[in-house]
């Protein structure tokens, strides 16, 4: 049955991602956050639909007339100089036919970035967007948390599986990232009741981070809590909520919930930490080892952990985007993907300020909650091997498109000077009417 639904949700759209490619990012990103697919039981499970939608939308923009130009920025830069060096670094890779396959995988989602970047030239594509993302993955923060209030927070709940969140610790670190964007949607929109529900799918989103059980989760709960505070109008109002939540969380939480937590300080109690803390050490010696290359994509295989640290109970992953990277891709890869994470946290906060001094204040307030998503990925990802995280490259186009439309609002501020002021595009955006654009 779920097969059938889906199947006939998804071939319908192919049409207009054809048409209107941007929807077919859309739709790409749809399947790429929700993997909805993963969440049939026939023969839906294995099919391609991120593929086939990647592919219609390429067809798409080979026949559409719209002009397709990579922005400029060194968030683009950075981006491809990372592409660039994944390359190198398969080439070296200690284990060639994993690399090459993870490779293909990586570049598939580094491609729809680009694409991203090149479509999504207006206010009201970025919206769609926000809402294609927010909700994929805000679904299952609210499944979570209702799961878990429903077992008496007895278990968790189970994530889509072969997805890149079937791990407790990766869905904490991508709702961790989805939290602000449900704010901003929750504060944007106009209508009353769906702003409700939407701050109580965040709510929920909070607990459903805590109830994944994951302390990487936690630590980047607490990190994005404390940055969207830091960018609240009512500083005062917005932490007196915060702690009433944070009462309420710790007096129905489970005491195993509170034990866990607690193995954030005493590490050296939990067996579990003290493997992690061998995966970095593995993933350390690797670097040490390899410094400019790496090991490649998908080092961390049973002989690699077998060389570096026989006794370890299973071959773990690296435990951290950092310790990922750098054992995957050297030190030169760790530099460029730091310094993209650095570039784009520092792009979001330029496009902030621009936007409030143009009075584009909706593009502001998206800015800073993609500032503190990616305080989230930063911080919780830290804890968590996804480093290739199809979420925070989407984020960076987010960012490059909004530097975009500030630029255009600054030009037509500045050519437009004489005239009265106007909405600003977000605004305009918002009270366009949702009829499909005219074909490109």
């Amino acid at each position: 049955m779920r097969d059938l639904v889906l199947v006939t949700l998804f071939f319908p759209m192919l049409p207009f991602a054809f048409l209107y490619p941007w929807i077919g990012v859309l739709v790409w990103s749809w399947i790429g956050y929700m993997n909805p697919h993963r969440l049939t039981f026939g023969f839906a499970y294995d099919m391609p639909f991120g593929l086939i939608a990647a592919l219609t939308t390429m067809a798409g923009m080979i026949f559409s007339r719209e002009r397709k130009r990579l922005p400029r920025g060194r968030e683009v830069i950075l981006v491809l100089a990372l592409w660039a060096w994944f390359t190198v670094t398969a080439v070296f890779a200690f284990h060639p036919e994993l690399a090459w396959d993870k490779w293909q995988q990586v570049s598939k989602i580094l491609l729809m970035t680009m694409v991203t970047m090149v479509l999504f030239k207006d206010a009201r594509r970025l919206k769609w967007l926000v809402w294609t993302i927010a909700a994929s993955l805000g679904f299952y923060g609210v499944q979570s948390a209702l799961g878990a209030i429903a077992s008496g927070f007895a278990q968790g709940y189970a994530y889509p599986p072969d997805s890149f969140i079937a791990d407790n610790n990766d869905m904490a670190l991508a709702l961790n990232m989805t939290l602000p964007l449900l704010w901003f949607l929750a504060r944007d929109t106009k209508h009353r009741w769906l702003s409700i529900g939407l701050r109580v799918a965040f709510v929920l989103t909070m607990l459903g981070i805590i109830t994944t059980y994951s302390r990487g989760g936690f630590v980047g709960l607490c990190a994005v809590v404390i940055v969207m505070l830091m960018k609240a109008k009512r500083r005062g109002v917005a932490a007196v909520l915060v702690a009433a939540a944070v009462i309420v969380a710790i007096a129905v939480v489970p005491d195993t919930l509170s034990q866990r937590i607690g193995t954030i300080v005493a590490y050296e109690e939990d067996e579990s930490a003290q493997n992690r803390l061998r995966a970095w050490a593995v993933a350390i010696q690797v670097a040490l080892d390899s410094p400019i290359v790496g090991g490649g994509f998908r080092v961390f295989e049973p002989d690699v952990w077998e060389r570096y640290d026989p006794d370890i109970p299973r071959a773990w992953t690296a435990h951290s985007i950092y310790l990922q990277v750098v054992a995957e891709h050297g030190f030169v890869g760790l530099g460029i993907f730091v310094t993209l994470l650095a570039v784009a946290l520092l792009g979001a906060r330029r496009v902030r300020i621009r936007a409030a001094t143009l009075g584009e204040l909706q593009i502001a307030d998206l800015a800073a909650m993609v500032q503190a998503s990616l305080v989230g990925y930063m911080v919780s990802g830290a804890f968590a091997s996804r480093a290739d995280f199809d979420l925070f490259y989407h984020l960076v186009a987010i960012i490059v498109v909004m530097q975009f439309l500030v630029t255009r609002a600054s030009e037509s501020a500045s050519s437009e000077s004489a005239e009265p002021a106007s909405a600003s595009s977000f605004e305009l955006a918002t009270r366009q009417p949702r009829a499909l654009p005219e074909r490109s």
